[in-house]
């Protein structure tokens, strides 16, 4: 039995089946591994980790009468999965995609990638980035966000491994400034956390590149210089003309978190401010939506529900609520297999969250279509089944985003 206990519980001999930690957070290079000593439940308890998942079936198993008080994964996510449905019960009214959005979206992810990239040589280099360079590209995203609030995040759901920093910093601004607009933030502030997104991961330039593009899980001695990419990024915008108070909230806390487990500082929830909240929830959403050289993405569906199960400890909970009624249970940029066998990627939400727009590119038979097909799930008998990673079918990613 796969069971969630506090990780005051755990004991030598007791094998842990998930961290329940965004791995981004944690410092372990396995995340299923047998407990052999007392040293590695201090180090789990070190890091902040709340609770685990352990396999009784490869190792000890809670005293029966700590067992009510533990749930077994069927029943934590059965319990995700009815909150999830009341969080977007609401019906609400979504912008549609078109393919002229993605092909503009594309074009801005394209430009805006090559600009980050160029900051990053340019830090590097021992200068310090220019926000009037930002301003241009700034504008770009926004105004795409405007026109289609989901086209340019989900277009960069999809990343090539050797340029993922870029990308990602990309990623994260598109993303901050579409929730930042379905928050109501003014646009002077919504302009600000877009910079700031694009900036956040800029300290990365000084990090040894074979540590960046390392192909497998980092070292503790890695893990720990890779976390101080914060600091060397607060260092570099103190020389940058521009910066601006939520630039520095978004970039400094965008790796906290709500139980003071974060970094740098380890504050809490209550001394982060609204901004460094939502930077932690798209920061950490978008990481584990992307594949990286030793990781298989998650599926964004599966991402909601684990940001979802990790609130309040980690994430604000309103934030976390708003931020899955923005995206919707399956986000622009989702693959899904429909029940009728065909596979497709979601490219439009409706005005019933649970049943987006799909076009189709594979058969049942999981052999490629002779056209895109698109299919409105609010309106046809066509249903999804499931969310999926491009693994499942070993899915060319590149050359489906060719064909949106």
């Amino acid at each position: 039995m796969i069971r969630k206990i506090r990780t005051g519980d755990l004991r030598v001999g007791m094998y842990i089946h998930d961290l329940d930690i965004s791995w981004i957070d944690h410092p372990f290079l396995l995340q299923q591994f047998l407990i052999k000593d007392g040293e590695t439940i201090t180090k789990i308890v070190r890091h902040g980790i709340d609770t685990v998942y352990i396999d009784t079936q490869k190792g000890g198993d809670i005293p029966i009468k700590q067992r009510e008080n533990s749930e077994a994964l069927p029943e934590v996510e059965q319990r995700l999965e009815q909150l999830i449905g009341e969080i977007i019960s609401p019906v609400q009214p979504q912008h549609r995609s078109s393919p002229h959005d993605f092909s503009q979206a594309k074009e801005v992810l394209a430009n805006a990638t090559a600009v980050v990239e160029q900051l990053f040589d340019e830090t590097r280099d021992g200068l310090p980035p220019d926000c009037c360079e930002l301003e241009s590209i700034t504008g770009a995203i926004i105004r795409s966000v405007i026109q289609s609030p989901y086209a340019l995040s989900g277009l960069s759901r999809f990343k090539v491994l050797d340029r993922y920093t870029a990308m990602h910093s990309v990623s994260v601004a598109a993303l901050s400034a579409s929730f930042g607009r379905y928050l109501g933030l003014t646009p002077e502030v919504i302009a600000e956390i877009t910079r700031g997104a694009l900036l956040h991961d800029i300290g990365k330039a000084l990090i040894p590149k074979r540590i960046l593009k390392k192909t497998t899980p980092p070292t503790d001695a890695e893990f720990r210089l890779m976390r101080g990419h914060v600091q060397l990024t607060s260092s570099i915008l103190e020389k940058t003309v521009g910066t601006t108070p939520a630039m520095v909230e978004f970039i400094g806390q965008h790796h906290e978190r709500c139980n003071g487990s974060g970094y740098p500082e380890r504050i809490r929830g209550t001394e982060m401010g609204t901004i460094g909240k939502m930077a932690a929830i798209i920061d950490v959403f978008d990481a584990v939506t992307s594949r990286r050289e030793y990781r298989p993405p998650w599926s964004p569906t599966h991402a909601l529900k684990k940001l979802l199960e990790w609130s309040p400890d980690y994430f604000d909970s309103d934030l976390v609520h708003q931020f899955i009624r923005f995206q919707g249970i399956f986000p622009v940029g989702t693959l899904v297999e429909m029940r009728s066998g065909c596979v497709g990627i979601i490219t439009a939400q409706s005005k019933n969250l649970k049943k987006p727009v799909v076009t189709l590119f594979l058969t049942p038979q999981k052999t490629a279509m002779g056209q895109l097909q698109e299919v409105k799930t609010e309106q046809s008998d066509e249903t999804i089944l499931t969310a999926i990673t491009a693994e499942r079918y070993n899915i060319d990613e590149e050359a489906l985003l060719r064909q949106l």
